[in-house]
């Protein structure tokens, strides 16, 4: 090809127009993705190393930390134990390594001390490099757990009323079959019919 100083001029400015419209790109695409960040209902942060190092306002009002006492801050200030915190770093990253992304429900501490039960998702930024940085969501399940616990309390009640009805309907017919047996042992017709088959105590 002949590269005269015509074709070549042409060269640089479409390369430069080129540059321009990418650039315009990634700056409206950093906008909208920033726009996302900010206002998205579920709390959004990246850690490097398990360290925060950005973190959206639902995350600030989720926790009740400042932006200023998050970044910078090994993750570990977020949970009640560090039990908790060993268990989101075994599981989630194992999870990570295994199919690129991690999720797990676990407990985080508020700065007032109330316990929150969270569900924690993770994408590493850059999949072959994890020291690049996490890009990390928290959705507060506090609520659904909570509701959760109350059901599971009430059906062990309930459990609990069931076994004392059937153990009560049982020593009923028990007595009823004694109170008969008497009878008939002093020569009179029994005073109840036949008790029915006793109820099972393990069927609830």
């Amino acid at each position: 090809m002949n590269f005269t100083k015509k074709n070549i001029n042409k060269r640089l400015a479409e390369t430069e127009k080129l540059t321009k419209e990418l650039e315009q790109l990634n700056d409206e695409s950093s906008s909208m993705l920033q726009s996302i960040f900010r206002v998205a209902p579920t709390g959004i942060g990246v850690v490097v190393n398990r360290v925060v190092t950005l973190v959206n306002k639902r995350i600030l009002e989720i926790t009740g930390y400042t932006k200023e006492e998050l970044i910078g801050q090994n993750a570990l200030m977020l949970y009640p134990t560090r039990e908790d915190y060993e268990y989101v770093g075994k599981e989630k990253y194992d999870q990570i390594k295994q199919k690129g992304t991690g999720e797990v429900e676990t407990r985080w501490q508020k700065k007032d001390g109330t316990i929150l039960h969270v569900l924690l998702s993770s994408t590493p930024i850059h999949p072959e490099d994890h020291s690049k940085g996490v890009v990390f969501t928290a959705l507060d399940i506090s609520e659904r757990h909570n509701t959760q616990e109350k059901l599971q309390e009430k059906m062990n009640d309930l459990k609990k009323f069931n076994k004392l009805m059937v153990g009560r309907e049982n020593r009923m017919l028990e007595l009823k079959q004694e109170v008969n047996e008497l009878l008939q042992a002093v020569g009179k017709p029994a005073k109840y019919n036949a008790p029915e088959k006793k109820m099972d105590l393990k069927r609830n």
